[in-house]
């Protein structure tokens, strides 16, 4: 356990501080432990190195202060090394019941119970301190009955009798806050040192204004709630005994819809770093550098060593402020511009030269393919200019998994026009068959891809996205495999036309005139080699696609950016690219007659083998 210098004080706390209102009496609240568990609870606290306490005369009608005393005495924890802090202005019952709640620092309720003056922040209400020690006294609310300047001056008398040694304020605004310091320091009153507010996860609202005034004033700033009630700290749809009992929690029930993407958020990063959803949300408040130190409160001893856990990590084991980022990174600008000006560039010409050229099969091909990745790269560009937007990362991984298996389409069309042009005894298999088998694979990898980005899309937890990702998963794999079996299979075709090694038994018309590669039409030798370059780029992306998902929507692969531009954009840029440079609708037209090979050695069943002269 570390400790902290507390605003610009000389006071040092621990790095968390343990709050004492789940300690007390069930009357007051039915997740309220007892004594004996509070002092089990305080004694493994101070066992692992917190030393500052929080509690207030409110909590349990003033028994969590007593049994904090009791603990004290009991485990004869040293005075002089720990801190103790209370807070005043709510009603304290005199028998045991139920929270009183005080409206803006007046209850009429209160009154007519015989309370008068025993609440708010009044010199009357403030005697009841001089039976309680503490080091600092806060305020627990700010009080509109009683005139800034009484307040402020009673909680100096309170330092100037010896019953504190600082004070601090909790959850006001901040204008109340910046008008209650200035009085104190323009006036020789005893300043503030600190301010328990609530911040976490999903209440950030004193971003605005509060943590710039802190800062200011050089505040330390000690947040109440970084688990927000526990709901940071469990699965979305989980509850417990104080989620349904509690007053506060309560109040937090109505917004918990709104905060249901960030919890969610919070328990992916738990997941993937194997740790608790708490050890999250009180890792990211630690990581603020306005926090001094969380109060952290538990019915639970496991849990509470579970929240030391996380105060004791280290930075580098700290989750890093953008894993919780649907990328786990910001996309960077500029090169998502970039390959979006060249994949609108590659595409145009594409569809420049299937209009021009007469070829309209590269249309639902690769303009098909670069519109996909276009869609992609804007959504990347879209998730750098908004980074929490999940849709954008659904759009960009969605459509930069699928586009490809367009332009294998288009792949799995030009091989067998070649195969045609230069002789099907080469080949091991009609070349009607590579459009129908191999299309049909890619078609099926399509359709699997495309269904498995939907349900990731639309999932609503973890495992949702996680399956959804194995279904992409699978799509990928189907495809990887068809182009490494057309691969295998054009490559076998390439070498046994180059030694004149007929697959099938050739037949008097299929006599080639010249051996190897004499005579074959320059076209063809440039579009294998185009189709050569772009078939190595596919594999290249469909191999890294494969790791990736295989790795997991956390894992390494996918959170590395880098990774992405180079085996995904770039190579899908290069094969598209290559196929302008390398177009069939050049290469393959008014093809020298000489070579065309007229009959089939599929097509008839009167072959008659002939010996090589």
């Amino acid at each position: 356990m570390t400790y902290v210098r507390l605003g610009n004080s000389g006071l040092k706390v621990s790095r968390l501080i343990l709050g004492l209102m789940s300690y007390g009496q069930k009357e007051w609240g039915k997740w309220v432990l007892g004594e004996e568990e509070g002092i089990k609870h305080i004694k493994a606290a101070y066992d692992a190195g917190i030393q500052t306490f929080d509690t207030a005369d409110v909590y349990s009608n003033g028994e969590s202060e007593r049994i904090l005393g009791k603990a004290i005495k009991q485990l004869n924890l040293p005075r002089d090394e720990i801190v103790v802090m209370t807070k005043v202005f709510n009603i304290v019952r005199r028998e045991p019941g139920p929270f009183l709640p005080t409206v803006r620092g007046d209850s009429p309720q209160a009154d007519a119970l015989g309370y008068t003056n025993q609440y708010g922040l009044s010199r009357k209400a403030h005697s009841s301190i001089a039976s309680c020690l503490s080091i600092a006294n806060q305020c627990h609310r700010f009080d509109y009955q009683t005139p800034i300047a009484e307040t402020m001056q009673a909680l100096h008398d309170v330092v100037k009798a010896g019953y504190a040694r600082y004070i601090g304020m909790s959850s006001c605004h901040a204008y109340q806050f910046h008008a209650m310091q200035n009085y104190a320091i323009n006036n020789g009153l005893t300043p503030f040192i600190a301010m328990q507010n609530q911040y976490n996860l999903v209440y950030r609202e004193e971003e605005r204004e509060m943590i710039p005034t802190l800062k200011m004033f050089g505040v330390g700033m000690i947040p109440w709630s970084p688990l927000s009630q526990g709901i940071l700290s469990r699965p979305y749809e989980e509850t417990t005994l104080r989620a349904q009992t509690s007053h506060s929690a309560q109040l937090w029930k109505k917004t918990k819809e709104d905060n249901k993407e960030i919890i969610l958020r919070v328990e992916k990063i738990a997941k993937a770093r194997d740790i608790s959803m708490a050890q999250v949300a009180v890792a990211w408040c630690l990581s603020k550098d306005v926090v001094t130190a969380p109060i952290v409160g538990t019915t639970s001893l496991a849990n509470l060593q579970d929240l030391i856990a996380a105060a004791n990590a280290t930075s580098s084991q700290r989750p890093n402020p953008a894993e919780h980022l649907p990328f786990n990174y910001v996309p960077t600008g500029w090169v998502g511009i970039l390959f979006l000006v060249l994949f609108a560039l590659t595409t145009t010409g594409h569809l420049f030269q299937a209009v021009t050229l007469k070829t309209t099969y590269m249309i639902p091909t690769l303009v098909l393919c670069g519109v996909g990745e276009l869609l992609g790269w804007a959504g990347r560009y879209w998730g750098h200019v908004n980074p929490h937007n999940g849709d954008a990362f659904m759009m960009q991984i969605t459509t930069t998994i699928i586009a490809p298996s367009f332009m294998t389409a288009a792949m799995f069309l030009i091989l067998p026009k070649i195969i045609n042009e230069l002789g099907t005894m080469y080949s091991r298999m009609p070349p009607r068959l590579y459009s129908i088998i191999f299309i049909t694979a890619d078609v099926t990898a399509l359709i699997i891809q495309a269904a498995g980005g939907a349900m990731a899309s639309i999932a609503r937890t973890p495992e949702g996205s996680e399956r959804g990702g194995k279904i992409m998963l699978g799509g990928i794999v189907i495809q990887l495999i068809a182009v490494i079996l057309y691969t295998i299979l054009g490559l076998e075709f390439v070498i046994r036309f180059s030694y004149d090694r007929p697959a099938h038994p050739k037949i008097i018309s299929d006599l080639r005139k010249n051996s190897g590669w004499v005579g074959v039409p320059r076209g063809i030798v440039k579009m294998l080699t185009g189709l050569a370059i772009a078939t190595v780029f596919i594999i290249i992306r469909s191999i890294y696609r494969t790791i990736e998902l295989t790795d997991g929507w956390n894992g390494t692969i996918i959170s590395t950016e880098s990774y992405f531009n180079w085996f995904d954009g770039a190579p899908i840029f290069v094969a598209m690219f290559t196929f302008n440079v390398f177009h069939p609708g050049n290469l393959l037209r008014n093809l020298e007659s000489s070579n065309r090979l007229p009959i089939s050695a599929y097509s008839s069943s009167d072959r008659v083998e002939m010996t090589r002269v």
